[in-house]
């Protein structure tokens, strides 16, 4: 059984490397996610194709922890490169799995949006079969990491305490901090989605104007949920917001309105953490966020 995410002691981040642009920011970004944390360790991973040289490979990422700031004193760095014949992905997944990652920080080429946490070709590939968190990038993700808002996405199934617990987990650890720096200062805000109903059921309505019981039996399911983030005392905030609408763009249309730094996500029929997958609402998420 794969640990629960963000227990390693110490900590520990998988950045896979191919010298792009993205990968580069990658780095700087898992850098600055790593300074939040005492003794954070970061893995740099290079997966050598072909007649690649390792000792160039190896040379080349030492450059690329320079660039990002990265030295022994404030954020122990490890350099592993690994020849793969088949996919790319089965490398750095088990690179993340021997040395019990918290994550994996990657960029999604292309991709615009929130950092989307999320278990679950290389990043797709990871994303479907990692057993480990994978952190996806925007190619444009700030050179710093303040998390302060974090999306949850439910179904109100039998995976959400374990995706929640995932979630404060994650704030807990990586999140921004109180003034005195002793506590996580986050607001953790589940979202569940009400699809529409099938027409000709609901004439083109709402659940919320169909059935307006069920739909607030629904709202306290979710604020219990949310209840039982925030019951620490401490300065996680939770709160549930439960509106109608096609899941993934109702993820992200709150994710915008609140201001979200990172969506976490996983399909119901995946309720255990360690197999976290983008499964068919977290796929549109991550092609719909476009902060």
């Amino acid at each position: 059984m794969h640990p629960a995410p963000f227990t390693a002691t110490p900590p520990r981040l998988v950045v896979p490397v191919d010298f792009s642009s993205s990968a580069a920011t990658a780095v700087r970004y898992a850098a600055a996610l790593g300074r939040h944390v005492p003794r954070a360790r970061l893995h740099l991973l290079h997966v050598l194709d072909g007649e690649d040289s390792e000792a160039e490979a190896h040379a080349r990422l030492a450059a690329l922890a320079a660039e990002a700031g990265l030295d022994e004193a404030s954020s122990p760095t490890v350099i592993h490169t690994r020849r793969e014949d088949a996919d790319a992905a089965d490398g750095i997944a088990e690179v993340a799995e021997e040395i019990e990652a918290d994550a994996i920080v990657t960029s999604r080429t292309g991709a615009r949006g929130w950092r989307l946490l999320a278990l679950g070709r290389t990043t797709d590939t990871l994303v479907r079969t990692a057993r480990t968190p994978v952190l996806i990038l925007p190619d444009e993700a700030p050179p710093h990491a303040d998390i302060r808002v974090v999306v949850v996405g439910v179904d109100l199934g039998g995976g959400d305490a374990a995706l929640i617990a995932a979630a404060r987990a994650f704030a807990d650890r990586y999140g921004a901090r109180t003034p005195d720096g002793t506590a996580p200062d986050v607001r953790i805000v589940l979202v569940h989605a009400i699809a529409p109903l099938p027409y000709p059921a609901s004439l083109g309505g709402a659940l919320r104007d169909f059935d307006p019981t069920l739909h607030a039996a629904i709202e306290a399911d979710v604020a219990a949920l949310a209840h039982t983030v925030g019951a620490g005392g401490d300065a996680v905030h939770a709160e549930a917001i439960v509106e109608d609408g096609p899941p993934a763009l109702t993820l992200t249309r709150v994710a915008e309105r609140v201001g979200a730094d990172v969506i976490v996500v996983a399909p119901a029929a995946r309720g255990a953490v360690e197999r976290w997958v983008l499964g068919s609402v977290a796929e549109r998420v991550v092609r719909a966020a476009t902060r």
